[in-house]
């Protein structure tokens, strides 16, 4: 079998806490990639990496912490050679628990760009295929009809860039009813972006959030784009 033109490992929801939960998830996960599978263009954190939670006593997040970031990236850099390329997508955790104080999800927001030092959106190209980043706005999953029309833009430029190859679209969540469990969402996409993607069948949109099982077979879904849950 001949080598394919790209080949990307996908890591989603391991929850990384300032307090060290989730960082066993994020190194085995790593490690299985690396030494299991064959070698990876890509690595794409789908969002939910760190998790902002002040104990798992409490309900609701009211600081925002580094920590755990700081943990990632050491986990990162032991795992994956140095010269690997890997994107991080933001998720709903990595703002904090069952809160929406805007001042304090200003505050996550500015702590993951620092952090992470990647843009929450961003038009990447590898290997001559295009991945266009998607940002989620809050801990309530929020989305913007404006960034849905930046996203729709770059999408476009990517398609006449290259016609004939995929469209990598990365976001934390799904669009509403299309992957395993997310009926149970709320309708973060607009239908005027869900009637676009479905015009544009070389659109492969990933994402996590959903916490899909690897042998779900409602982890792929097709309506003209093809949507794609990573598993955990």
């Amino acid at each position: 079998m001949s080598k394919p033109d790209l080949r990307i490992s996908v890591i989603s929801d391991v929850h990384v806490t300032h307090f060290g939960a989730g960082n066993k998830n994020l190194k085995n996960a790593l490690a299985f990639h690396t030494k299991k599978l064959p070698k990876s263009d890509m690595f794409l954190f789908l969002g939910d990496i760190a998790y902002q939670l002040d104990s798992e006593n409490d309900s609701v997040c009211k600081n925002i912490y580094t920590s755990n970031y700081d943990l990632i990236l050491k986990t990162v850099s032991e795992e994956l050679a140095e010269d690997t390329p890997r994107l991080f997508v933001l998720g709903n955790h990595e703002y904090p628990q069952n809160n929406t104080d805007p001042i304090l999800t200003k505050k996550a927001l500015d702590t993951w760009v620092s952090k992470l030092g990647q843009p929450p959106m961003e038009h990447v190209t590898l290997n001559g295929f295009h991945f266009i980043k998607y940002p989620t706005l809050s801990w309530s999953l929020e989305s913007s009809f404006e960034n849905e029309r930046w996203a729709m833009n770059e999408i476009n430029i990517a398609l006449s860039a290259d016609p004939g190859k995929p469209v990598f679209f990365l976001s934390h969540n799904a669009l509403h009813n299309t992957v395993a469990h997310s009926g149970k969402e709320p309708h973060t996409f607009s239908e005027e972006f869900r009637r676009f993607l479905v015009q544009h069948p070389s659109v492969i949109h990933l994402s996590g959030h959903q916490h899909t099982h690897v042998l779900d077979d409602k982890a792929i879904y097709q309506e003209g784009f093809t949507s794609i849950s990573a598993p955990v």
